[in-house]
């Protein structure tokens, strides 16, 4: 706790905190948890379901065109 008070305090991180923060801004991201698949956001906090089913959207989404431009 010493060790995270005296990086907090003495700013160490907050250009990486702050440079994470527009990070989230600029993707849109509000709210945390928010978790980004392949440019799809699932905000909240998400059952493991939802993240296999995008998941796996995104998957067959790649497969689809990759069969057709090959």
């Amino acid at each position: 706790m010493e060790q995270f008070e005296a990086g907090f305090n003495g700013g160490e991180y907050e250009a990486i905190v702050n440079e994470d923060f527009r990070e989230a801004q600029d993707a849109g991201i509000q709210g945390t948890p928010s978790f980004t698949v392949n440019g799809r956001r699932l905000v909240g906090p998400q059952p493991l379901e939802a993240f296999e089913h995008v998941i796996e959207e995104e998957v067959q989404k790649a497969e689809e065109n990759q069969a057709k431009s090959g």
